[in-house]
C-alpha cells in the first residue's frame, strides 16, 4: 500500500497550484464555525491533511494555535506562504509526532479517505492519543464502497490518488473503536457545478475524547 500513498503525495505535488486555486473558494465555513465554537479560546488545533493551508489560515486568523500536517511538500510550501501564523510539518497521520493530549481540537477534512481501512484504524488511534480529554475532532471523508487509485481530471495535471470509501455506520464504528464519543455523524452530498459536474457523497462526523469514569472499587 505504500506505493499508492507515494503516488498520491507525488500527484498532489505535481498538481499543487491547480488544486489550491480551484478549491480555495470551497472553504466549509459552517463546519469551521461550529468546530471553533467547541474549542477553548486560543486553543491548539491540529489540521490533518492540511494541504495548502486553506483551513489552517482560517484557524490562525481566529487566534488559534494552529499546526498543519501533510505528506505533499509542494502543498505545504504554499501553506507556509498562505498562513504564516501557523506551523506546518511533513508528517503521516498514522504516526503523529506530538505528545499525548497536546491538542484541543483535530480537523481532518477530506484527507482521511486517502488511507486504507487498516491504516485508517491506526490513524484514528493516533488522533485520539494526541487529543486532550474533552477535545473535539471533526472528520469529512468519502461515502460509498470500494477503494483504489482514481484519476481526478478536474486538475492540471490530473490527480492520481488513493481513495477509500466508507459507509456511515462503518465509519462510526471505527471512531468508537478508537475511543471517540460520537456527537453527530451525517451523510452529506456536495455539488458545486463550477467545481464538479457530478455530486460527491461525504460523511461528516463530529466526535469528542471523553474521560472514562471507572466504577469505585468495592
Amino acid at each position: 500500500m505504500l506505493k499508492e500513498y507515494i503516488t498520491t503525495a507525488r500527484s498532489y505535488d505535481k498538481g499543487a497550484e491547480s488544486f489550491s486555486s480551484r478549491t480555495l473558494r470551497l472553504r466549509p465555513y459552517f463546519s469551521l464555525k461550529r468546530f471553533i465554537r467547541m474549542l477553548p479560546k486560543r486553543g491548539r488545533i491540529l489540521d490533518i491533511g492540511c494541504g495548502y493551508g486553506r483551513d489552517s489560515v482560517y484557524f490562525s486568523e481566529k487566534g488559534f494555535d494552529t499546526t498543519g500536517i501533510d505528506t505533499s511538500v509542494k502543498l505545504l510550501s504554499i501553506a507556509k506562504r498562505l498562513a504564516p501564523g501557523a506551523r506546518f510539518y511533513k508528517m503521516d497521520m498514522k504516526t503523529l509526532k506530538f505528545k499525548a493530549g497536546y491538542f484541543d481540537g483535530i480537523w481532518c477534512w477530506a484527507s482521511f479517505y486517502h488511507l486504507n481501512r487498516e491504516d485508517g484504524v491506526k490513524a484514528l488511534k493516533e488522533m485520539h492519543r494526541v487529543l486532550r480529554k474533552g477535545g473535539t475532532a471533526v472528520f469529512l471523508t468519502r461515502r460509498g464502497s470500494g477503494e483504489g487509485l482514481v484519476t481526478d481530471k478536474r486538475y492540471t495535471p490530473p490527480l492520481k490518488k488513493f481513495v477509500c470509501n466508507f459507509r456511515p455506520s462503518e465509519f462510526e464504528k471505527l471512531l468508537k473503536a478508537a475511543g471517540f464519543k460520537i456527537i453527530k455523524v451525517t451523510s452529506v452530498v456536495h455539488q458545486d457545478k463550477k467545481y464538479c459536474k457530478t455530486p460527491t457523497k461525504w460523511i461528516l462526523a463530529f466526535a469528542k475524547k471523553v474521560t472514562i469514569r471507572r466504577a469505585p472499587a468495592g
